[in-house]
């Protein structure tokens, strides 16, 4: 039986990393470009309105909005508040947690990796992090690689983890993740389907880690935020300033 994963070709490859590519100049103009503190008015001031209603229909705090054209960003600020109890206000400092947003400076790293030559999309995941230890009944036929880490299409099971060490406010690394979590097993076979699983990109950072040697935060941050003149954002949170950080709510 002939494999049917799906291999990426040159052209497939190159939108993936322009797609990236453009997404992170986006972020990038969005937390370096100077924001506008001015007093909004008219649209603006309407759309705030707006966003102030839907937060109280849900119970939520608050809210960050960015008007931005394809010049600029005309306005910068918040909706509510960044800690409710304290009363303190939203504002274009404020800083949030982007969540599985920040798989996109995972996935553009290995990106710029696999157009430099370091790594190739195609890589048995086995071969890369064999320490792993997943489980593919399909392995003969339809092997993981570590193209479908990175579009969800593994078959990967969803994995229960300690995401975020709330005493601490830090991302747990890679190794304890791992150490945490049962290896899964591959639900069906690889690149067939689209399902979502944190797992894959655990799985993909580890291979970061494994291709360069050096923290998989260290390195998005050595080549991508810092070049950039990032410095409000990344995954080490005592070296943000923690009085523009929102405070985190659940059941909202």
């Amino acid at each position: 039986m002939n494999e049917r994963a799906h291999k990426p070709n040159e052209a497939e490859r190159s939108f993936v990393v322009m797609s990236l590519q453009r997404i992170l100049i986006f972020l990038m103009f969005l937390f370096f470009h100077p924001l506008s503190a001015e007093t909004p008015t008219g649209d603006i001031a309407e759309m705030r309105l707006a966003v102030r209603r839907e937060l109280e229909r849900h119970g939520g705090c608050g809210a960050a909005i960015a008007v931005v054209t394809k010049e600029k960003i005309e306005w910068a600020g918040g909706v509510g508040y960044a800690d409710c109890e304290k009363k303190r206000p939203v504002t274009q400092f404020t800083v949030f947690q982007l969540a599985s947003v920040s798989k996109i400076f995972l996935g553009l790293t290995l990106a710029n990796l696999e157009q430099a030559g370091a790594v190739d999309f195609n890589a048995l995941v086995n071969d890369l992090a064999p320490e792993l230890k997943i489980n593919n009944p399909w392995h003969e036929t339809h092997p993981l690689r570590l193209i479908h880490l990175l579009e969800h299409t593994s078959g990967l099971q969803e994995v229960v983890a300690p995401w975020m060490e709330l005493s601490k406010m830090q991302f747990p690394s890679v190794a304890k993740l791992i150490s945490q979590v049962e290896p899964p097993t591959v639900q069906w076979p690889a690149g067939a389907t689209v399902t979502y699983s944190n797992y894959n990109y655990i799985a993909a950072a580890h291979v970061l880690e494994r291709l360069t040697g050096k923290p998989f935060s260290q390195v998005i941050s050595d080549t991508l935020f810092t070049p950039l003149g990032l410095k409000s954002i990344g995954y080490r949170l005592e070296k943000i300033d923690h009085s523009w950080l929102s405070k985190r709510y659940a059941g909202m």
